[in-house]
């Protein structure tokens, strides 16, 4: 994210940038919860630095990330102004269904019971804050669908969402500030921070 954040910082905003622990051989631990809890301490401590108003922060994620700045959304509304996703997977469930080795590493310890509703995004609205899907209709590694399917499940439950698609970009446009999908988050950006001045 280091590029983007860059290019916000230079439109005036100020960024932090989180990490946490990811899956796979480069992944560090994570899984349900570890990457969950990285992500909740990452907004909490973010929240308790000097001269941020949590009213004017909003949680942005690109891919995974994405996924992860949705769930932050619904977990600590309180702690933020509202949530834009970049080519996120903001429904958990289908590619669990599917088998789909990445997802079930996720969140294969969460209880089954409620595994959705602890994990996935769709599954946890409303949330009460404004969020916003942003997702190339030519992403070869996430369905601009599943975008599509949280947005109608958002408005549905009374949330101000909305989704913006950008056609003939990649998976990983969102990561550079010159693609369409990075200039149409900030937008979203833009009209989260604006709605919440009023």
């Amino acid at each position: 994210m280091v590029f983007v954040a860059r290019d916000l910082r230079m439109r005036g905003y100020r960024t932090a940038t989180a990490g946490y622990r990811r899956l796979g051989r480069f992944g560090g631990g994570g899984g349900f919860p570890e990457t969950f809890d990285d992500v909740k301490s990452a907004l909490e401590v973010t929240v308790g630095a000097p001269g941020v108003d949590r009213e004017q922060l909003v949680v942005v994620g690109h891919s995974a990330g994405g996924h992860l700045a949705l769930w932050l959304a619904t977990e600590r509304p309180a702690l933020c102004r509202g949530a834009v996703s970049i080519a996120g997977l903001a429904d958990l469930e289908p590619s669990w269904d599917r088998n789909v080795a990445s997802v079930v590493a996720l969140i294969e310890k969460a209880p089954a019971a409620d595994r959705f509703e602890a994990t996935s995004p769709l599954h946890r609205v409303p949330s009460g804050l404004p969020t916003a899907c942003v997702h190339s209709t030519s992403d070869e590694t996430v369905d601009h669908a599943v975008s599509r399917r949280f947005v109608d499940a958002s408005t549905a439950a009374g949330d101000p969402a909305d989704l913006t698609l950008v056609d003939d970009e990649s998976h990983r446009a969102g990561l550079w500030p010159a693609s369409a999908t990075w200039q149409a988050a900030v937008e979203r950006l833009e009209h989260i921070f604006a709605s919440s001045q009023g």
